[in-house]
């Protein structure tokens, strides 16, 4: 897709959310080194880019379940039509 729509890139966006939420949960109690060298756990780390705890965001997708058939995967075309 050259030019998804708005809906699209708002589903990606949440799938990214989804993902990030996941990894960071599993590895929550994990360091992680920023690009600043400051050390933190992956936990703080979801909340400085999700805005949101990870407990709440389990919170809010209790409420409103995440469906993954709904995401299109990017389509990205390497080549040219030759």
């Amino acid at each position: 897709m050259l030019n998804p729509s708005k809906e699209q890139e708002a589903a990606w966006a949440e799938h990214r959310r989804y993902c990030h939420a996941r990894f960071c949960w599993v590895n929550r109690h994990k360091e992680v080194v920023k690009n600043n060298g400051q050390r933190t756990t992956w936990e703080l780390s979801f909340i400085d880019r999700e805005g949101m705890t990870l407990q709440a965001y389990a919170k809010f997708r209790e409420k409103t379940p995440f469906i993954l058939k709904d995401i299109q995967p990017k389509q990205y075309s390497l080549l040219a039509d030759k």
